[in-house]
């Protein structure tokens, strides 16, 4: 179960909303009836949401200001290890709080390697073991920190049983989605057969996708997915063919950053479309499996925070291929 640690040091049980980005601000209740509260890094001294240890710091920036955030706890014991983002990590040792980063430098089109971060790590492992020889292989990853810290730490404390699992990467995560939509379609391309109509014409479609985020840091995922759209018109203008449909597969990728808020999460999405014609009827079965157009797509939409299992979503996307359309998606992702 989901708890927070208050100030005063009390620990409340509950459910933590699952957002995009836990780092800067926690939404919390302590039962199904009641409303999420959103706590920042200053309001309480922790949280854990599933097996994921947050502690609230107020760290010191190089601009000379201060910044009150969580750290998620990777190793405890002697040395505590802490990540703030994919590559920025806290090591702490009898309260003092140190940063580990890796800033490496191009010059004369060389690649120089910053392993400042292991000057922290020797200072902090000079009294138990020598370290030489391990401090100059690591690598600025997650799992080898965490590693090398277990290490110290078991060397501290022979009798000290591992209670964590150390990750093989920062919680690679996907979800699946299903959606339903409808689309407003115009020929756009001078070569495309469709351009004797004029006009936007409706159709629909189905779409099957899911959204990969990177790691628990991330604010941005990627989301591919396969729209089926039957896109539809009539005939307009100096020529009369009749009606017409045309079933379209559609593979797409897009890159979308996700702007988590307390009751819905924004996003913003922008990438690219394969679009497949494979069924023709009327006029243009004659050209049956001859459209295949590479096009661009951008949009934006909103997922509501209101469950812990899944997201109701609403969408509105723009595709451009030889059809300019304009999709409004409803659907749910897991």
């Amino acid at each position: 179960m989901d708890y927070i640690v208050t100030k005063d040091g009390d620990t409340l049980y509950g459910e933590i909303h699952r957002s995009v980005n836990l780092q800067h601000r926690v939404d919390f209740r302590t039962s199904d009836k009641s409303n999420f509260k959103a706590y920042k890094a200053e309001d309480i001294k922790a949280y854990q949401i599933g097996s994921d240890l947050y502690k609230s710091f107020e760290l010191r920036l190089k601009e000379g200001g201060k910044e009150s955030t969580f750290l998620l706890q990777l190793v405890s014991g002697a040395i505590n290890l802490y990540a703030y983002s994919d590559v920025v990590f806290y090591a702490e040792k009898n309260g003092d709080l140190h940063i580990l980063e890796k800033k490496d430098r191009i010059m004369d089109g060389k690649i120089l390697d910053d392993r400042r971060f292991t000057g922290v790590l020797k200072v902090f492992f000079q009294d138990c073991g020598e370290w030489e020889e391990r401090l100059s292989k690591v690598k600025f990853k997650e799992k080898d920190l965490s590693e090398l810290v277990w290490s110290y730490n078991e060397c501290k404390d022979p009798l000290l049983k591992r209670n964590y699992e150390v990750r093989e990467s920062a919680k690679l995560s996907i979800s699946p989605r299903i959606a339903a939509g409808i689309s407003y379609n115009r020929p756009k391309a001078k070569e495309s057969p469709y351009q004797k109509y004029s006009g936007f014409s409706p159709g629909y479609c189905l779409v099957f996708g899911a959204s990969i985020k990177p790691s628990q840091f991330s604010n941005f995922l990627l989301q591919p997915a396969v729209h089926f759209t039957k896109k539809k018109g009539n005939a307009s203008g100096i020529y009369s063919f009749g009606d017409y449909e045309a079933l379209f597969i559609q593979p797409l990728v897009k890159m979308t950053y996700s702007f988590p808020l307390k009751l819905i999460t924004l996003d913003f999405s922008a990438g690219g479309v394969y679009s497949i014609g494979v069924d023709r009827q009327g006029s243009f079965a004659a050209i049956s499996r001859n459209d295949r157009n590479i096009g661009l797509l951008a949009g934006g939409g909103l997922r509501l925070n209101a469950f812990e299992t899944f997201q109701p979503l609403m969408e509105y996307q723009i595709e451009g291929d030889q059809f300019l359309s304009h999709k409004i998606i409803l659907g749910v992702e897991f």
